[in-house]
């Protein structure tokens, strides 16, 4: 049974178009979504886009905050 990523909900995806705007500094909107949940642990896929697609992925856990910041501090360094 395939279930609707957490991804698509409504204000998620208005959050990851809000951040995205800012980002790229200027209106940025999503126009699909490719769900790479077969890939990952966590929700995951690629919001669709112009002038450039947005790469997200997400966790529901308490300490996901904290595994995303492990991950992101391994990939800097």
């Amino acid at each position: 049974m395939k279930t609707t990523s957490p991804l698509c909900d409504e204000a998620v995806v208005r959050e990851i178009e809000r951040v995205a705007s800012v980002h790229f500094g200027c209106r940025w909107t999503s126009q699909g979504f490719a769900d790479l949940r077969d890939r990952a642990s966590h929700p995951t896929g690629i919001l669709g886009g112009q002038p450039r697609s947005v790469f997200a992925k997400m966790s529901l856990a308490e300490d996901g905050p904290g595994l995303f910041a492990a991950e992101l501090d391994g990939l800097e360094t």
